[in-house]
C-alpha cells in the first residue's frame, strides 16, 4: 500500500497549528464559561440554593453502627449496594429545586408549544393525556409472548431488583382460583380496559372518526381471556353497547373512567354475578340513597408532567358524581367484613371513593356495585396493587377471615398490568377445620333467621335466590369491633426495606413502604414476636418522607395500630412489598422516631 504524503496545504495547516499562541486571557474568557455552567449546579445544590424544600433531613447518620460493632461489619455495612446507590441518585435529582425549576418551565414550552409530553404521558389532541405504558400494552407484544416474557423478567431482576419474577399472570390468576374453589368460592375477573382501548379517538389523526365500537387491545388479549375461561375462571368484560359515547368514557387528563362508565359496569357486573352466583334477594326498602354532585380536578396524568402550579395548558374537567350514603342518617356507605362478595381492586376502584385522588368520595365502583346487588359488600382496593397487594392482604393473616362468609371474590385490576407487573404466586392457606357445635335442640328451619353462618361452599342453586341466606347490615361490620387495647410502643431495627419509587413515576402521589424491624425491646402494650412487619407512609404528594431513606441497622422507636385499624384513607394508598411475609400481621406506624 503506497505511503500516504502530506500536501502542501497540510502542511501549513499544521505549522499554522503548531504555532498559534493564545493568551491568559483569552483562554479563560473561553474556559471560565464553560467551567462554571459545569460546576454551577453541584455547587448550588451543595450550599442548599439548588435543594427543593422537605423533609430531607432523614436522620442517615444516626443510623450507622454503634461503636460496639464488630470491624469487619462496619466495613461491610459502608459498601453500598445497587439499591442504595440508585435510591441515593434518585434521592439526589428529586431533592434538586433548580431541576425542578428547569424542568417545570421546558415541559410547559414542550407540552403548551409543541404539544410533546414526556416518558410516562402521552399528549392527545383536544387536550387528551394518555398514560404511556396503557398505549405501550395496546401496542405492544401479546401478553404471553415468550420473548416478552424474558425481556420483563430481564427488567425485573435488573432494574427493580426483583429476586423471583412473575411477569407472566396466568399462574397467580390460576393459583388464585384454585384456592377460592377450595374455599367454595367463585372468582369472577374484571381487566378494566385501558384509556387507549376505549377512547382511541383523540390519539391523532389516523383515528378520527373510527367507528364508536372501535376498542384497540393488546394482540394476545383475546386468546388470554379465552385460556382463562378454558379453565373456568368467568371474566367479565364490558360490553360495547351499553358503554357510554366516546368522550365520555374516560377523564381527559387522568388515567381512570368517568362516573357514567363505571356506574355501567358496576350495573353490568351486578347482574352477572347473580346469575353466576345464589345471593339473598336484594333488601327492600334500599338502605342507601343517592346524592348528585359536583366535582373539578385535573387527573393525574396532568400531574405527572409536572408543570407548573398554575399552568394554563390544561383546564380543569367538571364531571357530576352520584354519592352512596345511608337512607336513615346520610353516613357515607362504608364496606362490611364478612359480606358474601368481597371485591378487591385498585385505583379503578377508589378513584370516586378515595377524596386524595382528587375527585370526591363514596362514589367509586364498590359503593355502586352494592347499590346494584342491593347487598352490603367488602372491599380491599389499593391504589396500584391490583396486581399483587389486594391478594396479598387476603392472603395474610389479618385478611383470610374476609373469606370466611364469600361465596364470590371479584378480581378488578387495570389490564395494562398484565404486561407491567409483578404476578407474584400468592397461595390463600385452606380455611380452617372447625367442629360443629353440640345442638342442645333441633336444628332450626332452612331459611331460619336464627340459623347460625357457616363458611362451608352452598350447594349448587335452583334458581338464582335458592338457598339465599338472610340479609346482612349492610351498615356495620358483621364482626363485632374489638376492645381498643394498650398502645404498642417499640424499640426496634431496621432489618429490611421495601424501596419507594421514585416521584412521579406513576399516577399515585402517596406511597407506603412496608419494613421489616427486628424488635429490641417493648415500651407499651403487649408483644411477644421477634420481629415486626410495620408499614410506612414513605411518599406524601411526590414528596419523599423519611422512611423511603431508612437503612438497615436504622433504630427506631414506633407507635404501631394493626394495619386494618388504620382507616381507609391508609390502606387505599399504594403500598410497596417485598418481604413476601404472609404469617405476621402488618402494623402501621402511627408515630415514629430515629434513635
Amino acid at each position: 500500500m503506497a505511503k500516504r504524503h502530506a500536501s502542501f496545504s497540510e502542511n501549513e495547516s499544521l505549522e499554522d497549528l503548531l504555532g498559534t499562541r493564545v493568551e491568559r486571557p483569552t483562554a479563560w474568557l473561553l474556559v471560565g464559561p464553560f467551567l462554571l455552567i459545569l460546576f454551577a449546579v453541584p455547587l448550588l445544590h451543595l450550599g442548599g440554593l439548588g435543594r427543593s424544600a422537605g423533609p430531607r433531613d432523614t436522620g442517615a447518620a444516626k443510623a450507622a453502627p454503634r461503636s460496639g460493632a464488630a470491624l469487619g461489619s462496619r466495613i461491610l455495612a459502608s459498601i453500598p449496594s445497587a439499591e442504595t446507590l440508585r435510591s441515593w441518585e434518585t434521592r439526589l435529582e428529586n431533592a434538586s429545586g433548580l431541576r425542578s425549576f428547569v424542568q417545570r418551565n421546558t415541559q410547559t414550552f414542550l407540552t403548551g408549544v409543541l404539544g410533546a409530553g414526556n416518558s410516562k404521558v402521552f399528549v392527545g389532541d383536544g387536550g387528551w393525556l394518555y398514560y404511556q405504558p396503557g398505549l405501550d400494552f395496546v401496542t405492544g407484544p401479546a401478553i404471553t409472548d415468550p420473548d416478552a416474557l424474558r425481556r420483563r423478567r430481564k427488567k425485573m431482576v435488573d432494574k427493580s431488583l426483583e429476586a423471583d419474577p412473575s411477569p407472566d399472570p396466568g399462574p397467580a390468576l390460576l393459583q388464585l382460583r384454585s384456592d377460592l374453589a377450595a374455599r367454595g368460592i367463585e372468582l369472577v375477573l374484571f381487566p378494566v380496559p385501558d384509556k387507549v382501548s376505549m377512547e382511541p379517538g383523540h390519539l391523532g389523526r389516523r383515528f378520527e372518526g373510527s367507528p364508536p365500537g372501535f376498542r384497540p387491545s393488546n394482540r394476545g388479549m383475546e386468546s388470554f381471556v379465552a385460556g382463562l375461561r378454558r379453565q373456568g375462571i368467568e371474566v367479565f368484560a364490558l360490553d360495547p353497547a351499553s358503554v357510554p359515547e366516546p368522550g365520555q368514557r374516560y377523564l381527559r387528563a387522568d388515567t381512570h373512567w368517568t362516573p357514567p362508565l363505571m356506574e355501567r359496569a358496576a350495573a353490568d357486573l351486578a347482574t352477572l354475578i347473580r346469575t353466576k352466583v345464589s345471593l339473598p334477594a336484594p333488601a327492600s326498602p334500599s338502605p342507601w340513597k343517592v346524592e348528585r354532585e359536583l366535582r373539578s380536578n385535573g387527573g393525574d396524568l396532568l400531574g405527572m408532567l409536572r408543570l407548573p402550579e398554575d399552568q394554563k395548558v390544561f383546564a380543569p374537567q367538571d364531571v357530576v358524581t352520584h354519592r352512596v350514603t345511608t337512607a336513615a342518617d346520610g353516613r357515607p356507605w362504608s364496606a362490611s367484613i364478612g359480606s358474601e362478595v368481597v371485591l378487591l381492586g385498585d385505583s379503578f376502584t377508589n378513584i370516586y371513593s378515595d377524596s386524595s385522588l382528587g375527585w370526591g368520595a363514596s362514589a367509586g365502583f364498590a359503593e355502586h356495585l352494592s347499590l346494584a346487588l342491593g347487598l352490603p359488600i367488602d372491599v380491599v382496593a389499593i391504589n396500584g396493587g391490583g396486581a399483587d397487594a389486594a391478594r396479598a392482604e387476603i392472603a395474610g393473616p389479618g385478611g383470610r377471615e374476609r373469606l370466611e362468609r364469600a361465596r364470590v371474590v371479584v378480581y378488578e385490576f387495570a389490564d395494562r398490568d398484565l404486561t407491567t407487573e409483578n404476578w407474584k404466586v400468592i397461595p390463600i392457606p385452606p380455611a380452617p377445620v372447625r367442629k360443629a357445635p353440640v345442638a342442645e335442640s333441633a336444628p332450626p328451619a332452612a331459611g331460619n333467621p336464627g340459623e347460625p353462618e357457616r363458611p362451608a361452599a352452598p350447594a349448587a342453586p335452583a334458581g338464582p335466590q335458592a338457598g339465599a341466606r338472610p340479609t346482612a347490615v349492610p351498615t356495620a361490620s358483621v364482626r363485632p369491633t374489638a376492645v381498643p387495647a394498650e398502645p404498642i410502643v417499640l424499640r426496634a431495627r431496621v432489618l429490611q426495606i421495601s424501596p419507594v419509587p421514585a416521584p412521579y413515576s406513576a399516577p399515585y402521589a402517596d406511597c407506603l413502604s412496608t419494613v421489616r424491624l427486628e424488635v429490641l425491646g417493648v415500651e407499651s402494650g403487649r408483644w411477644s414476636d421477634r420481629y415486626a412487619i410495620v408499614v410506612f407512609l414513605a411518599m406524601k404528594e411526590n414528596e419523599w418522607l423519611p422512611p423511603a431513606s431508612f437503612t438497615p441497622e436504622t433504630l427506631l422507636k414506633v407507635r404501631l395500630v394493626p394495619f386494618r385499624e388504620a382507616g381507609p384513607e391508609i390502606r387505599s394508598i399504594r403500598r410497596v412489598d417485598d418481604l413476601d411475609d404472609l404469617e405476621r400481621i402488618p402494623y402501621y406506624a402511627v408515630k415514629w422516631e430515629i434513635e
